[in-house]
């Protein structure tokens, strides 16, 4: 990401594959899924406003789980006009497939018309052909669409369409391909919503609504769409304090099972029965929809799961609602925060009541992630898998030198 565009006029720049190969089998080399994306895209009396004053904190590193977060403000050039912008992106350990997760909420403080906004984008990438485009809500597939070929350049194949159902919504391009004479991994794209509230003319909208805009392309390339995240097609104006919240999942995936090489199971049997399929973000959608139960502290945050404890001795997590027919295959980030001591463990209930220690290590000694911060002392980052059979967990302070 390249939040104050420092490099080039977008925020989202590269977007990469884990562990796929590429067009000659190799595995560990470079990955494209489909260059750029942005935040917000707006307009003031024709200026395009512009990012300033970005302050940026990293609450946490990694290798677990990577929480940064930044404020600032888009402006314009005489910096009279401008929208109050906070943003968090998280990022995690995986052996499935990438995932960013990214939280913003915009405040405006001038009238904008919203024919020149959009409060983010995917896309960005001239040598990018979309055949198919696929949405949906909780429930499924709402419908999928094939692109028209050589639709006209700064053109709607959708027009601030409103997503129906409940959260959290998907929209993705299976069947996407990469037309740039490069034998390097691809995948394909898509975006998960998982919140979203705004707030225009004292009217509030809980169902976000999407565009689909026609973009520049190579020659080679027939259909080549962005997705923007638009305002609501009754709002012709958004006003001096109006506002937008909202909580997206950029994850890119592996068309089929022989692409990818890495190390989960569930997840190369799922691409085995859904190969370049709408399937596969439906799947992670609902799945990482999570119903957390806390004792012995007060969850702050359900995906990724972040806990301020209470208890000094023992916080007790149950996951709620888990499907056995549809196991969740990711893994999930977890972080007590609040700990007084770094000598704690992490323990999940068994069937039998017995409890089994977590351990993590790979190659001994590793995936582990300890963070300190001087006003909330020690946290604990794990990346667990889930199980309906055993949906309790436990951290427990301990002596431990680990």
């Amino acid at each position: 990401m390249d939040v104050d565009m420092g490099c080039v006029p977008r925020v989202i720049t590269d977007t990469r594959m884990l562990f796929t190969r590429d067009a000659v089998g190799k595995m560990w080399g470079w990955s494209d899924a489909g260059w750029g994306g942005d935040w917000l895209d707006t307009y003031h009396n024709d200026e395009k406003m512009k990012p300033y004053g970005w302050k940026t904190v990293y609450e946490s590193h990694g290798p677990c789980l990577t929480d940064y977060k930044s404020d600032g403000w888009y402006m314009t050039n005489d910096m009279k006009i401008g929208i109050d912008v906070s943003s968090c992106v998280r990022s995690f350990r995986s052996d499935d497939h990438t995932r960013t997760l990214i939280s913003l909420s915009y405040l405006f403080h001038s009238d904008f018309e919203t024919s020149r906004c959009s409060f983010f984008s995917m896309g960005g990438a001239g040598d990018l052909y979309t055949p198919f485009v696929a949405y949906g809500c909780r429930d499924g597939l709402t419908e999928e669409l094939r692109v028209d070929e050589d639709l006209e350049i700064n053109t709607y194949f959708v027009e601030r369409l409103e997503l129906k159902g409940s959260p959290p919504w998907f929209v993705g391009f299976p069947g996407q391909e990469l037309l740039d004479g490069k034998s390097w991994a691809k995948g394909f794209r898509a975006l998960i919503i998982r919140k979203y509230l705004g707030i225009f003319n004292n009217k509030q909208y809980t169902n976000p609504s999407i565009s689909l805009l026609s973009v520049n392309r190579t020659e080679q390339v027939k259909a080549n769409l962005n997705l923007l995240l638009s305002p609501p097609s009754d709002v012709e104006m958004i006003r001096h304090g109006d506002s937008v919240i909202f909580e997206v999942e950029w994850i890119t995936l592996p068309k089929k099972a022989a692409d990818y090489y890495g190390p989960n199971e569930a997840f190369r049997s799922h691409l085995l029965q859904h190969p370049n399929s709408w399937r596969t973000i439906h799947q992670e959608a609902i799945q990482n929809d999570l119903q957390v139960g806390v004792s012995g502290g007060v969850l702050k945050c359900n995906y990724p799961v972040i806990i301020q404890a209470t208890d000094e001795s023992c916080v007790e997590v149950t996951f709620e609602e888990l499907i056995a027919e549809n196991p969740n295959y990711s893994r999930v980030p977890i972080r007590f925060e609040g700990l007084r001591s770094r000598k704690f463990a992490l323990y999940q209930m068994m069937q039998n009541g017995d409890e089994q220690r977590f351990s993590p290590e790979v190659h001994g000694n590793d995936y582990w992630q300890t963070d300190y911060e001087v006003n909330n002392g020690y946290s604990l980052s794990f990346n667990i898998t889930l199980d309906a059979s055993k949906p309790k967990w436990l951290l427990r302070k301990c002596e431990d030198k680990k």
